[in-house]
C-alpha cells in the first residue's frame, strides 16, 4: 500500500532524522519494491514487460524477448534437456555420451542467451 508522504515526514521527526535524503531513500526505496512487486505480477499474469526502452537496444531485446516464437523455442529448449536425463544411461558409457553431452551444451547454451535477453530487454535500472 501507498503511505502518504506526510506520513513518512512525521515518522522521520519522531525518530530525530527530518532531513529530506532519508525522506528521499524511503521513497526511492518504496519505488523501487513496487517495481519488483509489478514485474513479478506481470510474470504470474504473462503479460509482456512494462518498462519504458531507453535506447534502441533495449527495446529490439524486449521484442524479441516478448516474442511467441522465442519462447517456444525455450519452452522446447527445457523440454528436450529434460527427456536427455530420461535418455542418458545412468552408467559412464561412452555409447551416447557425445551426442548427449553437446545436446546438453547446446540447451544450457540457449538457457544462457535466455537470461541474457532477458537481462537486455529490462535494463540497467
Amino acid at each position: 500500500p501507498q503511505l502518504p508522504a506526510d506520513l513518512f515526514h512525521s515518522a522521520l521527526r519522531l525518530n530525530g532524522k527530518s532531513d529530506d535524503s532519508t525522506f528521499d531513500m524511503i521513497m526511492t526505496y518504496q519505488h523501487r519494491l513496487k517495481m519488483a512487486a509489478d514485474y513479478c505480477d506481470d510474470a504470474l499474469h504473462d503479460r509482456n514487460l512494462q518498462v519504458t526502452p531507453t535506447n534502441k537496444v533495449q527495446k529490439i531485446a524486449q521484442k524479441v524477448y516478448s516474442n511467441i516464437f522465442v519462447e517456444t523455442i525455450v519452452i522446447i529448449t527445457i523440454m528436450f534437456h529434460m527427456l536427455l536425463a530420461v535418455w542418458e544411461d545412468p552408467v559412464d558409457s561412452s555409447k551416447d555420451s557425445q551426442w548427449v553431452e553437446l545436446s546438453s551444451a547446446a540447451c544450457q547454451l540457449v538457457y544462457v542467451l535466455d537470461v541474457i535477453l532477458g537481462a537486455m530487454a529490462l535494463g540497467r535500472q
